[in-house]
């Protein structure tokens, strides 16, 4: 299958996904992020409990899928009802079709979820996953962002 997305002058800008460590607890060690996915459409956030493992684990997926040259991978925080997740597609060319998959905190049952696309390239992503290494070694408040706005 070829996929063409053929959004040569987009602006990547309008879309993006940050993730923000916003609590740590050091025994056992994880962390909160706060994840905040938008498009021109659609502005989500919700707050994820991760390991430094499952970081490492994100960041693998990521580097694995670009050294590869697969053409999709999906990734998720979160076994049966993950709170965030990502299914990428990507063109022959390098640009990026993302499916953001968010869990809604908005009750205790996790039956409201939002789904959407993002569009980015594969460098961005490939310097996204380079930087999510700042989220276990950097302090609360540290960002990282998949589009970034210069």
């Amino acid at each position: 299958m070829i996929l063409n997305l053929n959004h040569e002058n987009y602006d990547y800008t309008a879309d993006n996904i940050c993730m923000e460590k916003v609590w740590v607890d050091y025994y056992p060690e994880f962390f909160e992020l706060k994840i905040k996915c938008y498009s021109e459409y659609v502005t989500v956030y919700n707050t994820s409990y991760v390991t430094e493992d499952l970081i490492k684990d994100f960041y693998d997926c990521v580097t694995n899928f670009v050294a590869s040259k697969a053409t999709s991978f999906h990734f998720g925080f979160g076994q049966k009802d993950p709170d965030f997740s990502m299914n990428v597609e990507m063109d022959t060319v390098g640009k990026l079709k993302i499916e953001i998959d968010m869990k809604i905190g908005d009750s205790t049952t996790s039956k409201h979820r939002c789904a959407f696309y993002i569009f980015s390239e594969l460098g961005l992503l490939e310097s996204f996953a380079n930087n999510l290494q700042k989220l276990i070694t950097g302090d609360i408040g540290e960002t990282v962002v998949l589009n970034p706005v210069d």
